[in-house]
C-alpha cells in the first residue's frame, strides 16, 4: 500500500508539478511557516522539508533536473509575466527581472 500512495503521489506531482517542484524551494519562503506546521514540522523551515519531500519522491529539485537551462529565462520571464497567477504570488512580481532572480536561485 505504501508503495502505491507512493507512486500516485509522484504522479500526481509530476503531472500538476512538474518544474514547479523544483522551484518551490526557490519561490516559498514566504509560506514557510505555514507549510512547516502543515507538515507537522513547524520549527523546521519548509523549504528544507519540501525538498525532502521531493527528493524522497524522486522528483526533479532543480531546473536543470527538467531541461531548463539559463539560456531560456528571460523567455520564460517575459511570458510568465503574461500569466494572471503571476501577480497572485505570495511573493511579489512586479517585473520579469523579479521571475529572473527566482528561476536564478532554482538554476
Amino acid at each position: 500500500a505504501r508503495r502505491r500512495l507512493r507512486r500516485a503521489a509522484r504522479l500526481y506531482l509530476l503531472h500538476h508539478a512538474g518544474p514547479g517542484a523544483a522551484l518551490e524551494p526557490a519561490g516559498g519562503a514566504e509560506r514557510q511557516q505555514v507549510v512547516s506546521e502543515a507538515m507537522g514540522q513547524p520549527d523546521r523551515p519548509a523549504a528544507d522539508l519540501v525538498a525532502e519531500l521531493v527528493s524522497r519522491l524522486g522528483l526533479p529539485s532543480r531546473l536543470g533536473d527538467v531541461g531548463v537551462g539559463q539560456d531560456r529565462f528571460p523567455e520564460i520571464a517575459e511570458q510568465a509575466m503574461r500569466e494572471p497567477f503571476v501577480h497572485a504570488n505570495p511573493r511579489p512580481v512586479r517585473s520579469a527581472g523579479d521571475i529572473l532572480e527566482i528561476l536564478e536561485s532554482a538554476l
